[in-house]
């Protein structure tokens, strides 16, 4: 066999290989209802809620480290539940729907649900489209209570959703 035929035959094992993950992982994603853990989501714990100083800031500082840090995932022993998160919903979309432009998803209902649920995500209670994340965030200088809109997550929302265009998304100059 010719060293081409050989580069071929690789390229499209490979191809097949990276098809099936993404066949997989799509499943996986959609079985879960695009819900998951984020590595700063430790303030959803039903379990450190119940702490009597789990509002001040050194213990939401430190328990935001440890979840992320611990190497054994405990966000189910403590009460962390899987959720959607907008930004993740955003990403996911943004994946849908480049996978639509090279023949890999022929389903465009898909995109069209987790563009639903990133609209349904957004922050309440204002004029404009925006979002925050799915749990409250605690840094050194500030904390966000979950929902509230902050730049990150927005931007990453326009980016991923640019150029595609449905009747349910109505965004145009509204972020």
């Amino acid at each position: 066999m010719n060293s081409v035929k050989k580069v071929s035959l690789m390229h499209d094992d490979f191809s097949n290989k990276v098809t099936e993950s993404i066949i997989r992982l799509l499943d996986y994603c959609k079985k879960n209802d695009w819900a998951g853990y984020d590595p700063f989501d430790g303030l959803n714990s039903k379990i450190f809620a119940l702490i009597p100083f789990h509002k001040n800031k050194l213990p939401r500082l430190f328990f935001i480290q440890f979840m992320k840090r611990f190497p054994v995932n405990l966000r189910h022993v403590l009460l962390v539940p899987k959720e959607q998160n907008p930004k993740g919903l955003a990403l996911f979309a943004s994946a849908l729907i480049r996978l639509s432009e090279v023949g890999l998803l022929d389903n465009s209902d898909i995109i069209h649900s987790v563009l639903k649920k990133l609209i349904e995500s957004r922050t309440q209670n204002s004029k404009f489209y925006c979002w925050g994340y799915n749990f409250d965030w605690q840094n050194r200088r500030f904390f966000l209570p979950k929902f509230s809109p902050n730049i990150i997550t927005i931007l990453h929302i326009k980016h991923c959703v640019k150029g595609y265009s449905i009747p349910l998304f109505p965004f145009k100059g509204k972020i």
